[in-house]
């Protein structure tokens, strides 16, 4: 927005709020400047630059995925706002996906009210002489007499903690809930002994896709694997990537794998799926041998 409007819905937004159209075009909402960093993920499409303030030298023009032949711009019918479909980068204060380490931690086992806990969280500092973590919903691990998780990045309140845990690093297994909670206990696990598989070369829907895959259950006698954003790699007659883990449909595969594991290198799109989303590399992750795998 040029100037502060009434959106749809009655809803109030200030200058330099953008309107996001995500799930083909299905949704939308409103995002205030203020919750950029909270509610954006590090691709988006493009925001004129003089809408945000102070924030032009934090974004950076990067190739379109292939197959987009090039950069197009469509002005609504309202001077007050406008789209564009850029392709930007943010800058070096927020972390990419290749600069996430053996030595983060996942939380899972969250029940629907909960989700916002679960994720990767990555080392941000230090508190209390110990290492402090926090995953892209803004939620910390910390130590202050014992390890703690808090779903806000407060130090004097918290949601689960392991009392009697001491050690210098956060411990793995099943975290109880505050006393006052209803809440079932969450499992928080070191990402180098959960997370096996990395995908990556997925753009815009397709980003869902990428990141790491843990094993959470089995499918066809194979195992089962999600990443922390719902994505799903599963055999149904050949290794299958879906992006809303739905067992029914998927948009890529490899259909020469029927081993134990996921193949690794490039895996190719369903043949109804646009190639706009890019095309998926699987890999190891930590030190599992790199080399593709053999049925």
């Amino acid at each position: 927005l040029a100037a502060p409007a009434v959106v749809e819905g009655g809803l109030g937004m200030p200058e330099g709020a953008v309107k996001v159209i995500y799930e083909s075009g299905s949704s939308t909402k409103w995002i205030p400047p203020e919750s950029f960093d909270r509610e954006l993920d590090s691709i988006r499409d493009w925001v004129p630059q003089d809408l945000i303030d102070g924030g032009a030298d934090t974004w950076e023009v990067v190739p379109p995925p292939s197959g987009n032949t090039g950069l197009q711009k469509q002005t609504a019918s309202t001077p007050d706002c406008c789209f564009a479909f850029l392709f930007l980068r943010r800058g070096p204060q927020a972390p990419k996906a290749d600069e996430e380490s053996e030595d983060d931690y996942t939380v899972s086992g969250l029940t629907k009210q909960g989700r916002g806990l679960s994720g990767r969280y990555l080392k941000v500092g230090v508190h209390n002489e110990m290492p402090k973590y926090k995953n892209r919903k803004g939620c910390i691990i910390y130590f202050d007499g014992y390890w703690k998780l808090n779903g806000k990045d407060d130090v004097l309140h918290w949601s689960y903690g392991v009392r009697g845990a001491h050690g210098e690093l956060p411990p793995s297994g099943a975290w109880q809930p505050f006393k006052f909670s209803t809440e079932a206990p969450l499992s928080v696990q070191k990402a180098s002994d959960v997370e096996l598989f990395h995908v990556s070369g997925l753009a815009w829907a397709g980003a869902i896709g990428n990141g790491r895959y843990v094993e959470v259950g089995s499918h066809n006698d194979r195992p089962f694997y999600t990443n922390n954003k719902g994505a799903a790699i599963y055999f149904d007659g050949y290794w299958k990537l879906n992006f809303k883990g739905d067992k029914l449909a998927w948009q890529y595969g490899n259909k020469s794998a029927s081993g134990q594991e996921p193949p690794f290198g490039a895996w190719a799109p369903h043949w109804s799926h646009s190639a706009n989303t890019g095309e998926p590399t699987v890999r190891a992750c930590g030190n599992r041998p790199q080399t593709p795998l053999v049925d």
